[in-house]
């Protein structure tokens, strides 16, 4: 029966946008987040983006009552955007992910698939995307919950925590090595979508 109520809520949220018609795309709205959190073996570091300012549409291809597939999308987020809330380490951050050379984050969602979810009004689903830094892209599976924001928009939150070295990169180092930042970062979505 949970299962049953899931697959139903996951038709009406992604399938009918509430007059009958059939939704073909997602907008990622402005209010939208990323941020990205480390730690070194000093303190803890925060670098996020204070809002998404950019409009992107992500055109879903294939449908079934528990599965999307996405077009082919990418999301391309500056790395000058993001702050860490001291200068020197929004410094040494730009320069780890050599925002000189590679100026972009790179974020696709590749396909979504329903799972169960114990949270009342809350949706979670398993989504496989592609995320690339320094010019370097890791397929990985990112745990999201969805719910509904307010009429004609959803939250839809994940986390992932992924390792410098997975991407060929070495953690910072600073200080003839004194401050040394540890490899895992966790990367935290808060996106707002309005569902076409």
């Amino acid at each position: 029966m949970k299962l049953l109520l899931i697959v139903i809520g996951f038709y009406s949220l992604f399938f009918s946008n509430g007059d009958g018609k059939r939704m073909v795309a997602w907008v990622i709205e402005p209010s939208s987040t990323l941020v990205i959190n480390g730690a070194s073996n000093v303190n803890q570091f925060t670098c996020g983006m204070s809002s998404y300012q950019y409009t992107d549409t992500l055109e879903l291809s294939e449908r079934t009552a528990s599965y999307i597939k996405f077009s082919p999308n990418k999301l391309s987020l500056p790395v000058v955007d993001f702050d860490c809330a001291h200068k020197m380490i929004t410094s040494d951050f730009q320069e780890t992910l050599q925002a000189d050379i590679y100026p972009e984050i790179g974020v696709s969602f590749l396909s979504l698939n329903a799972v169960s979810s114990t949270v009342p009004g809350v949706t979670s689903y398993d989504a496989v995307m592609l995320i690339e830094l320094s010019g370097r892209k890791r397929e990985v599976s990112v745990h999201f919950d969805f719910w509904e924001k307010s009429y004609s928009l959803y939250n839809l939150v994940g986390s992932k925590t992924l390792r410098f070295t997975d991407f060929e990169m070495a953690p910072p180092s600073k200080m003839m090595g004194l401050v040394k930042v540890a490899d895992e970062l966790t990367i935290d979505f808060n996106l707002v979508i309005r569902p076409l």
